[in-house]
């Protein structure tokens, strides 16, 4: 009994299928999904959070690096490399999409 693989959850997610409980994976093999990759990593993040301390001013939390890793996870699913697409800033440059996310206020206007 395996709980929660991201590559099995992501299979199902490709197929329309990610809110199935259990699946078998072979015989007498099954995995058990109580949560998508998502929630897990948040809760893991949160939890990382209030053993350093910072948990403690809600109004200091950076919450940069979750946004950073749920456009990841999000590109990784659509399949979209963040390394070679690009996106279009006012029609005078083009910008990686792995570029746009150190800018703080990006102005997409087209991606391709």
């Amino acid at each position: 009994m395996l709980q929660n693989l991201e590559e099995v959850y992501w299979q199902l997610a490709e197929r329309g299928q990610e809110q199935v409980d259990v699946v078998t994976l072979g015989p007498g093999r099954y995995c058990v999904f109580n949560t998508s990759p998502i929630a897990k990593y948040e809760a893991y993040r949160r939890t990382l959070e209030v053993w350093q301390g910072d948990a403690d001013d809600q109004d200091d939390v950076d919450l940069t690096s979750t946004v950073y890793n749920m456009i990841d996870t999000i590109l990784k699913f659509l399949r979209v490399d963040k390394y070679t697409h690009f996106v279009n800033r006012n029609g005078r440059s083009r910008d990686f999409l792995v570029d746009i996310y150190r800018r703080s206020t990006p102005d997409w206007t087209t991606a391709k």
